[in-house]
């Protein structure tokens, strides 16, 4: 007996589609670049010490909630100035 694919065919088509896309896309392609740069360092527990104090959108909305549109817009555009 064989072991199960991990994706289908589908799944990689779309995956390798998807790659396309960004890559050849230079504004994604230098977001991605920077975000490596900036978070590869860290381990798991240290990128969910981030993502997980006290502030950012998902802390100040109620479980089980949607994340407000707006709330998302204004923490990350409050950090780039």
């Amino acid at each position: 007996m064989t072991a199960p694919a991990l994706f289908d065919s589908k799944t990689n088509k779309q995956a390798f589609e998807d790659y396309n896309l960004v890559s050849s896309d230079a504004e994604i392609n230098d977001l991605l670049q920077k975000i490596d740069e900036d978070y590869s360092d860290y381990t798991a527990s240290g990128l969910s010490r981030i993502t997980h104090r006290a502030g950012p959108p998902w802390s100040m909305t109620e479980k089980g909630k949607p994340i407000k549109d707006q709330l998302i817009f204004d923490q990350f555009t409050k950090t780039e100035e």
